[in-house]
C-alpha cells in the first residue's frame, strides 16, 4: 500500500494479484471510513504541512504558475494549498478541517 498528494488530490493504492482484490478493497475502505487520527501524529504531520505552504509562497514562480492554473475561485486550483493563515495552527489535531 502506499499513497501520493497532488495540488487536487490525495490517491491511496495498493499493487496486489488479482486474487487478493478484495482484501485490497476491504483495506482501503476501512482506511477510508475508519480512519483514527492520534494527536501526536497529527501535530507532527501539521509541521510537515506548515513548512510545505511556506516553500510555497517562497516560492518566487509560485504565483506565476497558480495564475497559469486558472482564474475561477471556483476551481480547486484556483485556491490556496490546505487552509490559509493562522487557521492552520488552530486546525483540530483530532480531525482535518472540512475544506470543500
Amino acid at each position: 500500500m502506499n499513497a501520493f498528494t497532488s495540488r487536487e488530490t490525495t490517491t491511496y493504492y495498493v499493487k496486489v494479484l488479482d486474487q487478493q482484490l478484495p482484501r485490497a478493497v476491504e483495506l482501503l475502505s476501512d482506511l477510508f471510513y475508519h480512519s483514527r487520527f492520534e494527536s501526536k501524529e497529527v501535530e507532527k504531520e501539521k509541521q510537515v504541512v506548515l513548512e510545505e505552504v511556506r516553500m510555497v509562497r517562497d516560492d518566487p514562480e509560485g504565483p506565476r504558475a497558480r495564475a497559469s492554473l486558472g482564474s475561477s475561485a471556483e476551481t480547486p486550483s484556483a485556491r490556496p494549498p490546505i487552509w490559509p493563515g493562522e487557521d492552520n495552527r488552530r486546525a483540530s489535531s483530532t480531525r482535518p478541517p472540512a475544506l470543500h
